[in-house]
């Protein structure tokens, strides 16, 4: 079995083996990779975030919606045999709803998912109530957080 070494490693070994074989020989340090730069965003956010949104953002994966609905809102967990046969994504929210309209969705919860076939078994995940769960300071960050989600292109539709 061969080891690879990433190139620059082969002259961390050659001055260590330098250094062991000849103890009474000084050698200069010389660096072997050039210093690296500091990482810098490409572009700065389109937008500054408010608290509250990163405080729902935050509580969107604490609470635990992040598990179905997927990071960032996106979606993507599988529910075998509902229409669509995934969660729905969150990012187009907000044409869909007003705040208050999903509030109360998300303080009643989703009981009944729409199956793929009328005749067909029930679909596994529901999507539970949330009432006793959340606060509603907590619930307000939520759904400022999934307002936050919404295309800035003005793409709306599709929710």
């Amino acid at each position: 079995m061969t080891m690879s070494y990433p190139r620059w490693a082969c002259g961390v070994w050659i001055c260590a083996a330098l250094g062991c074989a000849a103890p009474d020989t000084k050698i200069a340090a010389v660096p072997i990779r050039p210093a690296m730069p500091a990482v810098v965003s490409a572009k700065p956010p389109e937008t500054p975030i408010s608290p509250t949104v990163t405080e729902g953002a935050s509580l969107f994966e604490t609470k635990g919606c992040i598990m179905c609905h997927g990071e960032g809102g996106k979606g993507g967990v599988r529910n075998r045999y509902s229409q669509g046969e995934f969660i729905p994504a969150l990012e187009k929210v907000a044409s869909g709803y007003s705040e208050d309209e999903l509030k109360e969705k998300i303080r009643k919860g989703v009981s009944q998912v729409a199956k793929a076939d009328s005749n067909g078994p029930v679909p596994i995940l529901i999507m539970p109530s949330w009432e006793d769960k959340l606060t509603p300071e907590e619930l307000n960050r939520i759904v400022a957080y999934l307002f936050s989600l919404a295309p800035k292109d003005g793409d709306a539709d599709g929710f």
